[in-house]
């Protein structure tokens, strides 16, 4: 569950990180807590572009181009850094418009749009 991405530093001793890897990974815990994680990063990151395009914030192509850069990252056949790259410019694509987007918006766009029904008046104590 849990890969080991970054490298020892240079003049480190392979056995410790051998033992420090065994050691993250010999607990189900670490699996139970990692899955979710994991699963959930994958369902908002594909979710967020279309939640923003419905509530009006980016055009209808970022979320579509978000849509089509996962597609494509796994479910082609292949793997080569040519469509790897330009898979993570696509995504970064459509995320930096959201993110521009966010960036620009007013304190009154934050706050939001008015309620359609007014809230009650509370009764005096």
């Amino acid at each position: 569950m849990v890969w080991l991405t970054a490298t020892a530093l240079p003049g480190g001793n392979p056995a410790e990180m051998v033992a420090y890897f065994d050691r993250l990974t010999e607990s189900s815990l670490t699996g139970a807590v990692w899955l979710p994680l994991m699963l959930f990063l994958g369902i908002g990151l594909a979710v967020l572009p279309w939640a923003a395009w419905r509530a009006g914030a980016v055009h209808w192509w970022a979320p579509a181009l978000a849509t089509v850069a996962v597609v494509a990252e796994f479910g082609l056949p292949f793997r080569s850094t040519a469509s790897e790259v330009v898979v993570f410019t696509a995504l970064a694509a459509a995320y930096g418009t959201i993110g521009l987007r966010v960036l620009r918006m007013t304190d009154a766009e934050w706050d939001g749009a008015p309620s359609a029904r007014p809230l009650p008046e509370r009764l005096p104590a």
